[in-house]
């Protein structure tokens, strides 16, 4: 067997076949070359910030517009891409992806039920991955960071009143890291820490007085 390969001014991967008759070999090659076509639409790649992702698209839970991001929540966790909602819907060949509104693509398969919203619209409840070991690991030793970052008001070197400033500092940081590191960041996360920390130290200073 014989083949070569020419360029084209075409998106789409085109394949010829030539020969005298169309016999078995033919159509055994034909045969091939659909199912390879099935199963490449079955498996979609996602870029990634670091790495290009192989996921099958029966993996895929939901996928929402955050930003000039998307966000596409699988079986295996989350991932983000900046691709467009639009684009990455013409490359879904599953009819179980639904566009369920302007921000939103769901799959069917893993829709629970409806429920009546108090706007008036329908809420789609959708299964939520399995929390898996990686992100179980990461926040047991964020917590056990914290609990050593407390070294820092035994710190009579450090001023009194900049002690609780950094042990502030030190809390956040190891809860971005967290979010990061399970693709999770978000700088709404990390205000939302601060703002609850000085509660806390607040509340914590009202008491001991």
């Amino acid at each position: 067997m014989k083949w070569q390969f020419k360029e084209k001014n075409i998106e789409e991967l085109e394949v010829t076949l030539s020969k005298a008759t169309y016999d078995e070999e033919v159509a055994d090659m034909v045969n091939y070359l659909e199912k390879f076509g099935v199963q490449t639409r079955e498996i979609l790649p996602i870029k990634t910030p670091d790495r290009i992702k192989l996921v099958k698209q029966t993996d895929i839970i939901v996928i929402e517009v955050d930003g000039p991001q998307l966000v596409i929540e699988t079986l295996e966790g989350r991932l983000l891409t900046t691709d467009r909602l639009y684009r990455f819907k013409e490359r879904l060949s599953s009819e179980d992806m639904i566009q369920v509104s302007k921000q939103s693509i769901i799959n069917i398969q893993h829709l629970m039920s409806l429920e009546a919203s108090f706007s008036g619209n329908m809420l789609a409840l959708i299964s939520v991955q399995e929390v898996n070991a990686k992100m179980i690991v990461s926040i047991l030793v964020m917590s056990a960071l914290i609990g050593l970052t407390a070294i820092v008001y035994e710190q009579e070197r450090i001023k009194e009143n900049y002690r609780g400033l950094l042990h502030m500092m030190l809390v956040c940081g190891l809860v971005a890291g967290m979010l990061a590191f399970n693709s999770l960041f978000n700088w709404l996360a990390i205000a939302m820490t601060a703002v609850v920390y000085i509660l806390v130290f607040l509340t914590g200073r009202y008491v001991m007085k």
